[in-house]
């Protein structure tokens, strides 16, 4: 309880920045947000770690972060799309939305858990907070997204309004309670030896690494590279100081 509430705060904190525009763009958010979480959770537990590169490659995976908790002999495993709730903020590539693309990315891999994160900068719900990041999983989005996507049409803000009244809209806070019950009860097999879990990518397997020294930055770099990720972030929950 003590983590989620934690990580909503500084949700909180980072979202407050924004719209005084001291944080500038979604980058910028996604890389204060996952900082700020190092800070705090490298003063109570021994094995943290957060990596933040300065250019994002290609988004493989259709998202920009990785967030992996470490709990006894349980792994969550989450990856979320970072946009920003600005005027027009999607928008049509070769006549398909950008938006709805990175989602259909996403849907390859069934077996990871993917959540959308709308970093809020202005005011447009009526019945969801607007001190917080807007938040939806990938699944609760998709049937959607298949209807904007095979239209041709961009995503707009009344879309995002339609979920928020379904009552699939989440705060950080519980998407993170979701993912830890979710991973907890469907457990990913992983390599001790290599402590990292494998996933396909362009036929290739690929390493999700776990950080548990600083041998491990450039397996964790090289990660981020190859599925166009912009931010790792690893909290060990046993190890506390």
């Amino acid at each position: 309880m003590f983590v989620k509430q934690s990580i909503l705060k500084i949700d909180q904190e980072c979202t407050s920045l924004f719209k005084k525009r001291v944080i500038v763009n979604e980058n910028s958010f996604t890389a204060i947000f996952t900082v700020k979480i190092y800070e705090k959770f490298s003063k109570l537990y021994r094995n943290v770690y957060s990596l933040v590169l300065s250019q994002q490659n290609e988004k493989k995976l259709g998202c920009d972060a990785v967030i992996i908790f470490k709990k006894e002999n349980c792994f969550c495993v989450g990856f979320w799309e970072a946009k920003v709730l600005r005027e027009k903020w999607d928008y049509k590539k070769q006549q398909k939305s950008h938006f709805g693309e990175q989602i259909k990315k996403q849907n390859v891999y069934t077996g990871l858990c993917f959540w959308e994160m709308f970093y809020n900068q202005r005011l447009i719900f009526n019945n969801f907070s607007n001190d917080r990041s807007f938040c939806v999983w990938k699944n609760d989005i998709s049937l959607i997204n298949d209807r904007i996507y095979l239209r041709g049409d961009a995503w707009k803000d009344s879309d995002l309004l339609a979920i928020a009244k379904s009552g699939s809209g989440k705060d950080i806070e519980q998407i993170l309670k979701d993912l830890m019950e979710h991973c907890c009860k469907n457990k990913m097999s992983y390599d001790e030896n290599k402590k990292s879990f494998s996933i396909q990518l362009d036929n290739e397997n690929i390493d999700i690494p776990f950080y548990s020294s600083v041998e491990d930055i450039n397996l964790i770099r090289e990660f981020l590279k190859k599925c166009g990720l912009l931010s790792y972030l690893f909290i060990d929950l046993d190890n506390i100081i």
